[in-house]
């Protein structure tokens, strides 16, 4: 579309009548174009899982994968729950919005954030001690004369094969096994330092510094280079 422009007087100066004419031109062109919105970022956000244990001592939380950052999970991932128990503890119940559940270890999916898992202690059932019969000789020496049985000597558990398996568990990063196996060395041998020492490692690695400190506490009273 042609663009007209008011009539000037003749008479002015050619200087002033381009400027006035530039000046028109600009104000009648010149339009600031719209500014797009800006799109507002969105945060990542995590989630907490929060495992309560009852009783609280009584076992030790793996989580796989491990949390994020502070122990966030983005929303939707699917994790996997291994619960340890300690020597002479069981799980007993599940609380919570977890599935496919397996004796000690079941998975929940980071729409929920809180769970419960009960332990109840295990009670070894009682050995009934067996009677031997008494073998009657068949013939009557002289007291003093009669040979006396050797008893045969049934071998103990070794507290090392215990701690060897343990050790071979925690090589493989098995916590649960080794677990097992470095407190089994204990209750065979209760001054066996390096398992206490094997144990605190593992619960230090498992944030479990209660329990971590203490075995580190025993390892300490039994043997002091391992503190």
């Amino acid at each position: 579309m042609a663009v007209s422009f008011p009539t000037v007087c003749t008479t002015l100066p050619r200087i002033q009548l381009t400027l006035i004419i530039l000046v028109l031109t600009l104000a009648m062109g010149h339009v600031d174009p719209a500014r797009l919105p800006t799109a507002t970022p969105v945060p990542f956000l995590t989630r907490q899982l929060d495992v309560k244990i009852d009783p609280k001592e009584a076992a030790a939380i793996l989580l796989n994968p491990s949390p994020l950052g502070n122990g966030g999970y983005s929303q939707g991932i699917v994790v996997t729950i291994d619960i340890l128990p300690k020597q002479g503890w069981q799980v007993d119940k599940w609380v919570g919005p977890v599935y496919k559940i397996d004796g000690t270890t079941a998975q929940i999916q980071m729409d929920s954030r809180s769970l419960a898992v009960r332990l109840i202690p295990t009670t070894p059932p009682t050995a009934t001690p067996t009677t031997v019969p008494t073998a009657t000789p068949r013939l009557q020496l002289p007291k003093g004369l009669w040979p006396t049985a050797t008893p045969r000597h049934t071998p103990a558990p070794s507290a090392y094969s215990y701690f060897d398996k343990g050790k071979k568990y925690y090589d493989a990063k098995n916590w649960s096994l080794a677990i097992e196996k470095f407190t089994k060395a204990i209750q065979v041998d209760p001054d066996y330092a390096l398992a206490y020492y094997n144990l605190s490692n593992i619960y230090l690695g498992l944030s479990q510094p209660s329990l971590a400190a203490a075995d580190k506490t025993k390892v300490c009273s039994l043997d002091s280079k391992y503190c």
